[in-house]
């Protein structure tokens, strides 16, 4: 006789997974129906204690695969973006793009500017080595 282990789905992510496993191979996430696990219940975070339901596979040849649907959406949404109002996208759109333009223009800026950046910091180095050159002598001739 073949004897075939429970299947049950991960809490955290809704992969399938043996009951006789300590946690799920895909997240991580414990598994605590397992007897070795009862004591770290009580450590769970509150997002994870999220149950995940069956939903039997749908009528498609198909689709094989069964549906896991959870009661927090938060931390199971596989398409955000696609939930979004058009003007949420436009407004998210104009933030990327004013963000794209700020990072050129300070490339612009360092890339043609450059070469006085450069003469102006030898500059700068120059009259503090004067200085530092002129403060270790009166040092030096004041000992």
């Amino acid at each position: 006789m073949d004897y075939q282990e429970e299947v049950i789905y991960c809490r955290k992510c809704g992969a399938p997974m043996k009951k006789s496993q300590r946690c799920c191979m895909k997240c991580g996430a414990l598994n605590y129906d397992h007897p070795e696990n009862q004591s770290m219940k009580s450590y769970q975070p509150k997002e994870q204690k999220q149950k995940f339901t069956y939903v039997s596979p749908s009528s498609s040849v198909f689709s094989s695969t069964p549906t896991i649907t959870s009661s927090n959406t938060s931390s199971f949404n596989v398409s955000a973006q696609s939930k979004m109002t058009s003007s949420e996208k436009k407004y998210r759109m104009k933030h990327v793009i004013l963000g794209i333009l700020i990072i050129l223009i300070v490339v612009a800026v360092i890339y043609f500017f450059s070469p006085y950046l450069i003469q102006l910091w030898n500059q700068v180095s120059k009259i503090f080595m004067k200085i530092f050159s002129d403060f270790k002598e009166t040092v030096i001739n004041s000992n």
